[in-house]
């Protein structure tokens, strides 16, 4: 009696299997021939016209901009400051430094505001750099600061020189 019991779950085992390959085999939501026959099919020239479309509209919105607009800057790696009209943008503002005290004694430090990218006085010495800046020098009453362009020797008490 075991014998049967095992040889029926053996072959209902392998019905089960053989009506899962059929189903995993057909492919899922294509209609059979003989049901598409004479019905209305949309041809593929048909759906890449409206997908060119639809793609055309998205690209028109610019869905990556916050304003949904083009960027009033024309793009161009050779020279990116090259505004849409033509002109070049304005170069960079150079930052106002301020020497606002020396500390110490040989070594000395000092205290400079103005320096981009940082809130209030910052406490450097020579050889810091800080973003485009460099501390070239502190003397006990001058601080020499070279930038990419521009090197100001800035005193106590006077703007820089």
């Amino acid at each position: 009696m075991n014998v049967r019991v095992e040889l029926s779950i053996w072959t209902a085992a392998a019905l089960l299997l053989a009506g899962a390959l059929i189903v995993w085999r057909r492919p899922v939501g294509v209609p059979d021939a003989a049901a598409t026959r004479g019905a209305n099919v949309m041809p593929l020239a048909r759906d890449a016209g409206q997908f060119a479309r639809l793609a055309g509209g998205i690209i028109a919105s610019d869905p990556f901009r916050l304003d949904r607009e083009p960027n009033p800057l024309r793009y161009d790696p050779d020279n990116p400051h090259v505004m849409q009209s033509g002109a070049a943008a304005p170069p960079p503002q150079r930052p106002t430094l301020l020497l606002r005290a020396i500390v110490g004694g040989p070594p000395w430090e000092a205290l400079l505001e103005g320096i981009p990218g940082r809130s209030g006085p910052s406490l450097v010495r020579p050889g810091d750099t800080l973003g485009d800046l460099v501390i070239r020098s502190v003397f006990r009453d001058t601080v020499v600061v070279a930038g990419l362009d521009t090197t100001w020797r800035l005193g106590i008490g006077r703007g820089w020189q």
